[in-house]
């Protein structure tokens, strides 16, 4: 929240864009925790921390999905339409896996062998198969002009060393 607050803050003092600071506003906020930080805190840490993590993650992705959102269709139209953005939330994938887990959790609910197997080999897979994936992303995009490129050093100082410092 202190990350979307931020961005508010220096969006206004710099005068950007409407667009550029939705961009801003969701990207300086929008971390890879669950991603790369996951599996960084099981290889540092041991797996016994797993089960902290990911529940820091759950509520990180609630709290980033639902008050980012409603921010942004406010900034976008003026207004909120909280059926629009509830319907888009209850759509999108990481929530759905924070409401499963968290279903699973409260009613102990045991899953067969035959779903656990699977997603530790998916687990396993996805920071190697994301890295792959913004590889070739990166790799098929136009670098743009040069001019353009200030707020995307703005953003990586912002959240390779300002957010660093300011978690810490």
């Amino acid at each position: 929240l202190s990350c979307f607050g931020l961005v508010i803050l220096v969006s206004y003092v710099l005068h950007l864009p409407s667009k550029l600071k939705r961009t801003l506003f969701f990207a300086a906020a929008y971390g890879n925790i669950a991603y790369l930080g996951i599996p960084v805190i099981e290889l540092f840490m041991g797996k016994e921390f797993l089960p902290e993590a990911s529940l820091i993650t759950a509520c990180y992705l609630v709290w980033i999905f639902t008050f980012g959102m409603f921010y942004l269709e406010y900034s976008k139209t003026g207004e909120i339409q909280f059926r629009k953005v509830l319907v888009q939330l209850l759509k999108n994938p990481l929530i759905i896996a924070v409401i499963t887990g968290i279903v699973i959790l409260i009613f102990h609910i045991p899953l067969p062998f035959v779903v656990i197997k699977p997603l530790e080999m998916i687990s396993a897979s996805v920071t190697p198969v994301i890295l792959f994936s913004l590889g070739i992303f990166v790799g098929s995009s136009s670098i743009g002009r040069l001019r353009d490129w200030g707020p995307v050093f703005l953003l990586t100082a912002f959240v390779l060393v300002i957010k660093p410092i300011l978690f810490f």
